[in-house]
């Protein structure tokens, strides 16, 4: 089943709260947009704000 984009969001911003390098997340949102069809901007925007929509 594939993730919703709030999950994608909330595993990415798990991701940064755990310190993970700037490369990381960006790999993990390429990995994200090319598996699952999310726009990676907005994967990435949506991580910078804390902002999750259910």
């Amino acid at each position: 089943m594939k993730p919703t984009f709030a999950d994608c969001v909330r595993h990415l911003q798990m991701h940064a709260a755990a310190g993970e390098s700037q490369v990381f997340l960006a790999r993990l949102i390429q990995a994200y947009s090319k598996e699952f069809g999310y726009d990676p901007i907005k994967l990435q925007v949506y991580m910078r704000n804390n902002v999750t929509h259910h």
